[in-house]
């Protein structure tokens, strides 16, 4: 009976840990953008990734225009301010919602979790 509850247990763990790392990384990709002009809007919505001349990559929040430059917050969790001049700008691309993956993640989500309460139902009674 003992090893039964430690085995549900670590079932039940591993659905957790399984479930969450799903929904980690099927929701959304990085699409290209439109590189940011001085006459273009002078906020840009959601996070933007920014890749300079020089190959290295950076992604920012709260994104504005300012003069020659783009300035947002980097993503983390120290939020500081960083301004890109605009002539250092290689390509942007923002963050977009895949609603597919998202749905594929959820049909396997749910069938793991109905797996895992069958597994669990079937162990339970046979002891």
């Amino acid at each position: 009976m003992y090893r039964s509850k430690r085995i549900t247990r670590t079932v039940r763990r591993s659905m957790v840990a399984l479930g969450s790392a799903l929904l980690l990384g099927a929701c959304t990709t990085w699409t290209e953008a439109p590189n940011p002009s001085p006459f273009s809007s002078r906020v840009i919505r959601g996070p933007l990734r920014i890749v300079r001349n020089d190959g290295f990559s950076i992604v920012l929040e709260d994104v504005s225009v300012r003069n020659d430059s783009v300035v947002g917050h980097e993503a983390g969790d120290d939020a500081a301010l960083v301004a890109v001049a605009l002539s250092d700008v290689r390509r942007t691309q923002s963050q977009q919602v895949e609603p597919v993956k998202s749905l594929g993640v959820l049909l396997v989500g749910a069938a793991a979790a109905f797996g895992a309460y069958v597994y669990m139902l079937i162990t339970s009674e046979s002891t």
